[in-house]
């Protein structure tokens, strides 16, 4: 008789990243087997982040670092048309959006990320006064972006909805 197969328990540290546990968190090691428990997920985890950057440098180590502190992420969209796309077929739960995408605003994609209800931050090189007299109302992080920060900026935005 074969043994059942072990169940896996998994709870990302995503919000509170890592903090808690010494090096490295159970959330970096991998699930881990449990056979005495069953696996509740709520429906919300991981969150699903999208990420808009026109650098895709910039887009994918951001996304690799999100993603290592256990969110799903989506993108990156280097334009408006690419992310106005992902917001409508991906549903994200939060996004990060560059405030100028190649010479291009991303009004339409904020305001439609607002509309929405999906909480969202800047992540610009701009000063406070130009993302506030051109862009919707969001928190602004100055590039290079600060990840302590930025999950900072993303516990308190999802706690809020």
């Amino acid at each position: 008789m074969e043994p059942a197969p072990s169940r896996l328990v998994h709870t990302p540290c995503q919000l509170s990243p890592c903090r808690q546990y010494p090096k490295p968190c159970p959330c970096h090691m991998g699930p881990q087997p449990d056979p005495g428990r069953t696996i509740m997920r709520d429906p919300k985890m991981p969150y699903r982040v999208l990420v808009v950057e026109d650098e895709v440098l910039v887009g994918l180590d951001l996304m690799m670092q999100l993603e290592d502190a256990g969110f799903t992420c989506i993108g990156p969209a280097p334009t408006v048309a690419s992310a106005m796309k992902l917001v409508a077929t991906e549903t994200p739960d939060f996004a990060v959006l560059d405030a100028n995408l190649g010479g291009i605003s991303p009004v339409a994609v904020a305001e439609d990320l607002r509309d929405r209800g999906v909480p969202f931050l800047y992540a610009s090189g701009y000063d406070e006064r130009y993302i506030r007299d051109n862009l919707p109302e969001a928190p602004l992080l100055q590039k290079p972006i600060q990840i302590p920060s930025l999950l900072a900026h993303i516990n308190d935005r999802l706690a809020a909805v």
